[in-house]
């Protein structure tokens, strides 16, 4: 890799470099959690750049992984994913992602109904819950005497890093509470979950800061 900013990338998170021949753009941005690098390339040329990395991380083992190994390692960080805990109608307070709202920036669109949120609080927040068999389809979730405590169930999966199976809904404010034990129907069969702090791995952020030598 030539040209590379890696002191501005350090700083501002994003810099410039060049494979071959190709120009591109570095990010320390992702969704996995991890200490990681995303690498922004004309589409033309990501083929060209994907063979130049696989040759040059050969010998230092690198392997390719897909698109549900990144869901699995956002979900163990509750990283909410856009069309799976959230769409148009939730907003960044229901998904707790209200501190990259700056309320104070002057106007914009959304604000008012933002600020009237904010003021009057969410019923329905996301949150992350334990479950003792892995299943990927949608459920209808209950607590204590069977009265209904989300109202949708977003993702499910196993948590490699956890060594347990993971979700995601949208829980009553009730039903929120650290250790509450929840009932999810999936086609019929009652499944056992319990509401979890967030996120499940890595809660301090180690990995996202680590060394190379870590």
């Amino acid at each position: 890799m030539q040209d590379a900013d890696l002191d501005g990338l350090k700083r501002w998170w994003f810099t410039t470099a060049r494979i071959g021949e190709t120009k591109l753009l570095i990010s320390r941005t992702g969704v996995t959690g991890e200490l990681g690098f995303e690498l922004f390339v004309p589409a033309d040329e990501a083929a060209t750049v994907w063979d130049a990395l696989m040759r040059a991380g050969q010998d230092f083992g690198l392997k390719p992984y897909g698109v549900l190994a990144i869901f699995t390692l956002g979900l163990e960080k509750a990283y909410p994913a856009h069309g799976i805990d959230m769409d148009e109608t939730r907003t960044p307070f229901h998904v707790g992602l209200d501190r990259w709202i700056s309320s104070d920036k002057g106007d914009f669109v959304g604000r008012e109904a933002l600020l009237k949120i904010r003021d009057t609080g969410v019923d329905e927040p996301l949150d992350r819950a334990d479950r003792r068999r892995r299943h990927a389809g949608r459920g209808e979730c209950a607590g204590s005497g069977r009265r209904r405590g989300c109202r949708r169930r977003h993702y499910s999966d196993h948590g490699y890093s956890s060594g347990k199976v993971l979700a995601t809904a949208h829980l009553r404010l009730p039903f929120t509470q650290i250790g509450t034990v929840l009932s999810i129907d999936i086609d019929g069969a009652p499944t056992r979950a319990v509401v979890s702090a967030m996120p499940f791995f890595d809660p301090d952020g180690v990995r996202l800061r680590a060394s190379s030598t870590q």
